[in-house]
């Protein structure tokens, strides 16, 4: 039989039930700013009926409603694609930002750039073959060639500074995660320690989907819930954090950049995980995008040494090809001003080559005697000339006679000779070993080497320095006849045909740095672009986030007034059942009164 009093508790239980929803509807409302916070709902559930005997069999009396649980409105696909996208974006963000100072580096709007300083040593060399035997023009020679040069290593220095600065950056941004994935394992123990009992910890919950999503700025997030409710967070393949456990990233001793092949004069880092020394390679987020950042850094450098190499060779061979002002027919000074190298030292040869994995460097070669059949002996030495290996031929392969990267912009200096008394008569400009101070042959062959590619060029090498050519040609590539300029710098193929090697490989000087420069303005727009499309992309993942998860003021105030009215409604029914129950006990049941 159902309880006299039983139908005030179905009116309790309505009360406690609408003060819990009136309740969550103020959190909701007070929090409607609250970055990451999900609007919750109470999910309310009918109570156990009691069952009454009828003259049909039994009926069940319903006992009111509670409160079953209060859940947040979230949804885990939304949330899965924001952190995507979102380290997607910062990755962009990240390499927009390097190619903004890159075009600032390599600005040639004033008369301060590279392209200034090719146009003007150019024109010196144009000047100086209109006019080979005015002492004002060898010496614009020479001194736009030292501008050249500093300009170069300027450009590289400043990319430098930009790729040990990006290194600073990921390492800010390392104490960063670390301090994330902190807080996500303290948040992790507080849920667990919440949810034991079977309630949820919805407030811990924001405040941890949150963090990840932080975290997702800086690198590829990948989320699994544990059945505990703890998070387990892997990138890359790695678990970054495991419920109350988590890896810690830093950088790794710096190691120069020449152990991995190429001097670019910088100190290398990669990040590693400090419990298993595991390498972390980030290919998204903040992280991947300056580790990436840090790539296209050193490919410019690589540039700017291309073409260091084409001066240090192919420039090289085309000046000694000539002659300089001799003063007499006995004058002796310097091998009667020939064989000259315009930039580096005296008496090097500069051969360049590329590796197995095409990174191009120069072998530096010093004649030392002859051998027994009488062609020349040459020695490997290092960028200034000094010997570093003994033996009957250079090793080609020998690691420790290579230069490359920043190493060969830094042997890019013009030869000191020239700083000598008449050092400015040693400028070889003529073709010919005769008096005519007027010849300016080769001077144009040498301001021809900026605009041809490789192949193109008419000077060949004097006949005396064919055995000299021959001998390091050999050792190269087996070229030993129809030598040319340009032959110096292709290798002979098993299959008859030529590849070219020299430094800027087949194109000309001027169109190898127009190009060069063409890719950045390319790279970078289409840099610009993907982050507007991204931006695009991320403001349409936000709005599906909010329209599940953010709270609606309309909807909010609306429940507000309906749940009021039904906690007026169940307290009035209360008072009615109240005063129903007072009449039945103080005013019935009195026989004869």
């Amino acid at each position: 039989m159902r309880a006299t009093f039983s139908g005030l508790n179905t009116m309790v239980r309505g009360i406690f039930a609408h003060q819990a929803m009136q309740d969550t509807t103020g959190h909701n409302i007070v929090n409607a700013g609250t970055e990451g916070y999900s609007r919750q709902r109470v999910n309310l559930t009918q109570t156990a009926s009691i069952r009454m005997t009828s003259s049909l069999g039994f009926v069940e009396v319903g006992t009111g409603v509670e409160a079953l649980s209060i859940t947040r409105a979230r949804n885990i696909y939304a949330d899965k694609q924001f952190r995507q996208e979102t380290a997607n974006e910062e990755y962009y963000k990240a390499i927009q930002t390097n190619y903004d100072k890159l075009e600032a580096i390599f600005d040639d709007s004033d008369d301060t750039g590279i392209q200034n300083a090719m146009t003007q040593f150019y024109q010196s060399w144009v000047d100086l073959s209109a006019n080979a035997s005015t002492t004002a023009n060898r010496v614009q020679v020479i001194e736009q060639g030292k501008v050249l040069s500093s300009v170069f290593k300027y450009a590289t220095t400043e990319l430098q500074n930009q790729i040990d600065s990006t290194y600073d950056s990921i390492r800010i941004r390392l104490g960063q995660v670390n301090e994330l994935t902190d807080k996500i394992v303290n948040v992790n123990q507080n849920i667990a320690a919440r949810e034991v009992v079977g309630s949820n910890a919805n407030d811990l919950r924001d405040q941890r989907d949150l963090l990840v999503d932080e975290l997702s700025q800086y690198m590829q997030v990948v989320v699994s819930e544990q059945p505990d409710g703890k998070f387990t967070l892997s990138s890359e393949g790695i678990n970054i954090v495991n419920g109350v456990s988590k890896l810690t990233l830093s950088l790794t001793h710096g190691v120069s950049s020449r152990d991995y092949g190429t001097d670019y004069g910088v100190t290398d880092y990669t990040i590693h995980v400090d419990q298993s020394d595991i390498v972390y390679a980030p290919t998204t987020g903040s992280l991947g995008g300056d580790m990436e950042a840090i790539r296209i850094s050193k490919s410019y450098i690589d540039d700017i040494a291309s073409m260091s190499a084409f001066f240090m060779s192919t420039f090289n061979e085309q000046h000694k090809a000539g002659y300089g002002l001799v003063k007499s027919n006995t004058d002796s000074d310097i091998s009667n001003y020939t064989d000259v190298n315009f930039y580096g030292t005296n008496g090097v040869y500069y051969v360049y080559q590329r590796d197995e994995f095409d990174r191009g460097y120069l072998l530096c070669y010093k004649q030392d005697g002859t051998n027994l059949d009488g062609t020349p002996h040459f020695k490997a030495c290092t960028v200034d000339g000094s010997f570093t290996v003994e033996g009957a031929s250079p090793v080609t392969d020998l690691i420790d006679n290579r230069i490359s990267g920043s190493a060969i912009i830094d042997a890019m200096v013009v030869n000191s000779v020239f700083d000598g008394v008449d050092g400015s008569n040693l400028v070889a400009a003529k073709q010919t070993a005769d008096d005519d101070t007027a010849d300016g042959r080769n001077a144009v062959l040498i301001s021809d080497l900026f605009n041809i590619s490789a192949g193109d060029h008419e000077g060949y090498v004097k006949e005396e320095d064919i055995p000299k050519y021959t001998a390091l040609l050999d050792l190269r590539g087996n070229l030993t006849e129809g030598l040319r300029i340009s032959d110096l710098y292709t290798k002979k193929n098993l299959d008859g045909t030529r590849t070219t090697t020299r430094a800027i490989r087949s194109v000309s000087l001027n169109g190898f740095y127009n190009s060069s420069m063409t890719r950045m303005g390319i790279e970078a727009e289409t840099i610009d672009v993907k982050l507007d499309t991204q931006d695009a992309v991320m403001t349409q993942i936000r709005n599906w986030r909010d329209s599940e998860q953010g709270v609606d003021w309309n909807e909010e105030l609306t429940n507000m007034l309906k749940f009021q009215k039904g906690f007026s409604a169940c307290s009035r029914m209360l008072t009615v059942m109240d005063e129903m129950l007072d009449r039945l006990v103080n005013n019935t049941g009195v026989v004869g009164r």
